[in-house]
């Protein structure tokens, strides 16, 4: 369950960029 830490990482570093 790595993944999902690591994608929250990504998210709040590239968060806008997804949400754009």
């Amino acid at each position: 369950m790595v993944g999902y830490l690591r994608a929250m990482l990504i998210t709040a570093e590239g968060g806008r960029f997804f949400r754009q």
